[in-house]
Parts: structure tokens; sequence; C-alpha cells
């Protein structure tokens, strides 16, 4: 057919049975997964113009994270994936999965931003392995 338009498929009749019951089937060919991404873009001037504030953004992002990797262990095993990162014009937050759990993920990741509290033994651990990695780049 032309168009690009799809046969219509029809229902096969599987049984009839007693009082007028009949039993319809319709396959699907395939199972398709509803997938979804978002990107959360935080603007922010602090994460970018400076050497200074691109180094706090990524331990920021490295932190945040770290954090999160507790408190978000299981979102695989539900079908849902997440990530921070930091781009020139802020910090992004990336929410993948089935489509019914990203939106809720996408914003729980901004909240959990907002609502970190950092753990010095943490925070010393990436600062040294941010330290490492910049110096391995020279």
């Amino acid at each position: 057919e032309g168009g690009g338009r799809r046969r219509r498929r029809e229902p096969t009749e599987l049984a009839s049975g007693a009082a007028g019951v009949r039993a319809w089937h319709l396959g699907v060919g395939g199972f398709a997964r509803p997938k979804a991404s978002a990107l959360v873009l935080l603007r922010t001037p602090a994460a970018a113009g400076t050497a200074r504030r691109v180094v706090l953004s990524s331990l920021a992002a490295e932190l945040l994270d770290d954090t999160l990797g507790t408190a978000l262990a299981a979102a695989p095993d539900a079908g849902a994936g997440w990530s921070v990162g930091v781009h020139p014009g802020g910090l992004v937050f990336q929410a993948s999965g089935y489509s019914q759990r990203v939106q809720g993920l996408a914003l729980e990741l901004p909240k959990a931003l907002a609502s970190l509290e950092l753990d010095e033994e943490r925070f010393s651990l990436h600062r040294e392995l941010l330290l490492n990695a910049l110096r391995n780049r020279r």
C-alpha cells in the first residue's frame, strides 16, 4: 500500500462457548517498551567562567552522584536510570527509562541537589579523586 499506511489487522476469533461467550485475540506482533528520556539543565553562572568554577561544579556533580547512588540504587531494577553532569551552562540531570517513571525521577534529581548534605569523608575522597584525575591529564 502507498503512503506509508499500515494494513489494519483484524482480531481472530479463538473460541465460541456457551451462553454467547466468544473469545477474540489481536496479536501485537511485538512488545515495544515505552521508553522516555528527560534532560533538565539547571542554568547557573556558578558552573562556568573560570577553571575554579568548573572544578567545583564537577565536584558537586560527583558528590550528588555519590549521594544518589545509594538512594536510587534500585532505579535500574525498576526500569529507570539517571545521571548528573556538568555543562558549560550549569548542571545537567538526565532521567531515562519507562515513561511512567521518568517524570518523577526528573523532578527528584534537582530536589536532591537542593537538599544535598555533604559528608566530610566523602567530600575528601572525591576531592582527592578529582585532584588525581587533573594531575593525570597533564
